[in-house]
């Protein structure tokens, strides 16, 4: 972590710049805080970067890419401005030093914590493909190590993938770079991205597999003495693995397969890693050093946050009597008592009165401690000298801000020359805490330990289960006023804070959860229930009906529906949804039942079917249907077309027509 250079805005949009994280190819990463507190990592790309017309719209496709995954496992996007004149993003900071610098600090990790990396990157990898991207860079400068596990971070070169297919769950392609750029770090590529092929999502697969391999034995199985050499290695060298424990190596070894379709998809790696046990408590799963590294951190970042060198007060526990309080004019001395009175039981500290009462401290004097009278609260906020002390407590409700003391605490009332008491010091003053939803800002996320009725929200990542704060209403006491926020799923109000918050629930089963009526959405039939939007496309579905809370199938009859997803969340009722979807066929003979008449067209030797207005202005009639997929002889003498998607083979058909 670095000071802010010249150069270096201290303003982006409603953050404040405090430190500079470090510095890549793309741009410079920089520690800010937002309006209210929260502590961001700003990626701001590099000047001679933002006049350029293409890079601009590749960061565009990054901001949009980088927002579709939700993943407890990843630093999300919590903001950025693309169009700013020089571009940013911005992702919720993770405390945590990054894998690579863990292993300069330990070596290397012990099995136990290889496990678990494997696991929460596995899980990242899971959700960011699901999203339809492919990371491209995962490597130790990319992950950090948070106390409760790895976080996956930078997505500066994280691609949308293009042409991507139903069919296989390795065919996600990413062609937004030049053709023949090789992007990454080089002892953390697979084969086919050195060489500069068409990547998938089992590149990253590969790279979680080195990455492991050098967690584990401090050293990458790839290096070389240069970059050819070292890329040489990863194309066509196999890694010797002897060295690893038999419960690694099984995680490891298909991962660097050559082949991609060889290695598991993420979700195969997690079945590979199997079930892990719970951590002992306290829930730390590193090593003690990498752990120190994160302390030491959260201190440097302490140290840089605005108004970290402003004057503290403390209370020594030293036995020099210490006066903290507002300056007043000093009290007349007191008259020391020939001996030592009965120490009274402790009083609860009280704030200066508008008078600006005085609190006179405790005095050690020839090793015997004695009472000071406390200053009493008249009108000229003086003090009388030579008055009687008052040793019964005194506050009032207004003023109870002070730490609970037990009245009936046994008292040491022994009354004798030869006995010392030594007070209990003054606790240290401490703030407190601030409310983490009167400091929310949009892009927070909450789990909530209370109910539908009585919510009890706590920060946590945006993951599964989550709340995210999609708006807040300030100035605002009616939570209908969230209504017409987009994908908004609850509202909450807090009179005492004047705000709303509008929360989007962050369904397990995907992000087409927040479908409507006209989306597009696809996700696995079998072997899976994640399912995201997408745009429009054959092979996918169009949503036709939207239910909200309990509902059944029975809803979706009387609509042109062929499918449908319906997501319940546990304990919340009202947060359930069902989609009733049609599957986006070719064209309309998908839809034909028979007796149709449609209009049928041919063009490069492809023919297409649309409905007709009516028989006269059609060319030809629907004779017959089956489910069967590309099934000729079921139409006999007819003339036959058929399409099926590989992932739904009981929406195929085969349609029989005739001339009319």
């Amino acid at each position: 972590m670095e000071d802010l250079a010249a150069s270096d805005p201290r303003t982006l949009g409603r953050y404040r710049a405090c430190a500079v994280l470090g510095e890549g190819g793309m741009g410079r990463v920089l520690l800010a805080t937002g309006p209210r507190g929260a502590l961001v990592a700003i990626k701001r790309v590099h000047d001679h970067l933002a006049g350029d017309h293409e890079f601009r719209k590749r960061f565009r496709r990054e901001v949009a890419a980088s927002r579709r995954v939700t993943s407890e496992h990843t630093a999300p996007v919590v903001d950025a401005d693309t169009e700013a004149a020089v571009p940013w993003l911005a992702s919720q900071f993770v405390h945590g030093p990054s894998l690579r610098q863990a292993l300069d600090a330990v070596g290397s990790l012990p099995q136990d914590a290889v496990l678990r990396l494997a696991a929460g990157l596995a899980a990242a990898l899971r959700d960011i493909h699901a999203a339809g991207l492919v990371h491209r860079d995962l490597s130790p400068s990319n992950v950090l190590l948070a106390d409760d596990g790895p976080r996956v971070i930078d997505f500066g070169i994280v691609r949308a993938a293009e042409g991507q297919s139903t069919t296989h769950r390795h065919t996600m392609t990413t062609t937004v770079t030049h053709t023949g750029m090789v992007i990454g770090a080089p002892g953390f590529m697979s084969p086919e991205q050195a060489e500069g092929r068409d990547l998938t999502s089992a590149s990253d697969v590969f790279a979680l597999g080195t990455v492991l391999v050098l967690a584990a034995t401090g050293a990458n199985p790839f290096e070389g003495r240069g970059i050819p050499q070292t890329l040489y290695n990863v194309v066509h060298a196999t890694p010797d693995l002897g060295t690893l424990p038999a419960g690694l190596r099984r995680v490891v070894e298909p991962c660097l397969a050559k082949d991609p379709e060889a290695r598991p998809d993420a979700s195969g790696v997690l079945d590979l890693v199997g079930r892990l046990p719970e951590p002992a408590p306290p829930a730390r799963v590193w090593p003690g050093a990498v752990h120190a590294l994160t302390e030491a951190q959260r201190d440097e970042v302490r140290r840089r946050l605005p108004g970290s060198d402003s004057p503290t007060v403390t209370v020594p526990s030293a036995p020099t009597p210490t006066l903290v309080t507002t300056p007043q004019p000093p009290p007349s001395s007191p008259t020391t008592p020939a001996a030592p009175p009965t120490p009274p039981p402790p009083a609860r500290p009280r704030r200066a009165s508008p008078a600006g009462a005085l609190l006179t401290a405790l005095a050690i004097v020839a090793a015997v401690v004695f009472a000071v009278a406390q200053s009493s609260d008249d009108s000229d906020g003086g003090s009388e000298a030579g008055a009687t002390p008052d040793p019964s407590p005194s506050w009032t409700a207004e003023d109870d801000d002070s730490p609970d003391w037990d009245p009936d605490a046994d008292i040491d009332d022994t009354d004798t020359d030869e006995a010392t008491f030594e007070p209990e010091p003054d606790p240290e003053p401490t703030t407190p805490e601030p409310d983490p939803v009167e400091l929310a800002v949009e892009g927070d996320c909450f789990h909530n330990h209370g109910t539908m009725r009585n919510m009890e929200l706590e920060p946590t990542t945006c993951g599964d289960g989550a709340f995210e704060a999609v708006s807040i209403i300030d100035a605002s006491t009616d939570p209908d006023d969230c209504q017409g926020t987009e994908d908004a799923d609850w509202a909450i109000n807090y009179p005492s804070f004047g705000r709303t918050l509008c929360l989007s629930y962050h369904h397990a089963n995907g992000t087409a959860y927040h479908a409507e009526v006209g989306d597009c959405v696809y996700g696995p039939k079998e072997g899976g229930s994640y399912w995201t939007e997408q745009d429009c496309q054959t092979g996918n579905f169009t949503v036709v009906g939207v239910y909200d809370g309990r509902s059944s199938w029975d809803h979706c009859d009387g609509q042109t529906w062929h499918h449908g997803r319906h997501y319940t969340v546990g304990g919340w009722p009202a947060l359930n949804r069902r989609l009733c979807l049609t599957m986006n066929y070719p064209d309309d003979a998908g839809r034909a039942s028979v007796d149709h008449c449609m209009v049928m067209s041919e063009s490069g030797g492809t023919r297409s079917f649309h409905f007709a207005a009516d028989c006269a202005s059609a060319n030809v009639i629907v004779t017959g249907r089956t489910s069967t997929y590309n099934d000729p002889g079921f139409c006999g003498n007819d003339g036959s077309t058929w399409w099926q998607n590989p992932d739904f083979p009981d929406l195929g058909y085969t349609m029989c027509w005739r001339w009319l």
